[in-house]
């Protein structure tokens, strides 16, 4: 799947695998933003945009980024929507502990577990996008999103 970020900071997308516009692109180079694009679901944020700056194709209407070169921001906002399961209040605890006392303790700790376990996969998708943040921005594609209008995000 690829995005069109477009100057008006609206976000389209196309259903094609990025090996696969790659290799069309390479044979046949197309203006991308000829393409029938939809409306995208996801919504517009500057550091897609940044990433875009990085790793995109320019094109008439904005700039073209594949959905794999978003990952290191989806996985961390995903990990982000996890909740702590320490905060989490089961039904029936009172009933589970009066059954197999220590339940809650081993809950508690279980959960403790989990937690740490997710903190440190949040810590490893935070490095994983800085690192993809701190690639220089590609001059053309900067350059190309000043010229068609587009609004540089800081940093860039």
């Amino acid at each position: 799947m690829y995005y069109l970020i477009r100057p008006d900071l609206k976000l389209e997308w196309f259903d094609i695998s990025k090996q696969t516009l790659e290799s069309v692109l390479r044979k046949n180079p197309v203006d991308l933003g000829q393409l029938q694009w939809d409306p995208a679901d996801r919504p517009f944020d500057f550091v897609t945009l940044r990433l875009a700056l990085r790793q995109g194709i320019a094109c008439s209407k904005g700039i073209a980024v594949a959905g794999t070169d978003l990952v290191p921001l989806d996985h961390l906002a995903r990990l982000l929507e996890i909740k702590s399961l320490s905060s989490v209040e089961l039904p029936g605890e009172d009933l589970m502990e009066a059954l197999m006392p220590g339940w809650k303790k081993e809950t508690a700790r279980l959960n403790a577990t989990i937690d740490e376990s997710r903190r440190q996969l949040i810590e490893e998708a935070q490095e994983e996008l800085t690192a993809a943040l701190a690639k220089s921005a590609s001059e053309d594609l900067v350059a190309h999103w000043s010229s068609i209008g587009g609004v540089l995000p800081s940093p860039v």
